[in-house]
């Protein structure tokens, strides 16, 4: 797994494009593949404040992307975190990348 840290402006819509590979460097199959992003105020949380699915560009380019609105990044400056979850056909699910989602004051 892991772990890369993300600065945000508060209320910016959020979208971003993901290539996924394993840690021998190939591309891992997202043809049956459900993947989710979640960001919690707190890594001890039970509560989510936010998931979203990725939705699949091209599986055979193993390529997805996530977004979320700019309601749903109105969120309070803050350092939050997130993970993304992979879950496979078999329904292995596997934590491929987590850090701190750090909302950032917006001007205007």
């Amino acid at each position: 797994m892991a772990c890369y840290n993300i600065t945000h402006p508060q209320g910016d819509t959020y979208i971003q494009n993901y290539s996924f590979i394993d840690n021998a460097l190939v591309a891992i199959n997202l043809t049956w593949a459900w993947i989710i992003m979640s960001i919690k105020e707190n890594t001890t949380d039970a509560a989510v404040l936010l998931t979203s699915n990725f939705t699949i560009i091209s599986a055979a380019l193993w390529t997805a992307k996530v977004s979320f609105t700019a309601t749903q990044m109105n969120l309070a400056v803050w350092n939050y975190f997130y993970d993304i979850q992979f879950t496979d056909s078999l329904w292995v699910i596997t934590t491929l990348l987590k850090g701190s989602f750090t909302i950032t004051y917006d001007i205007t």
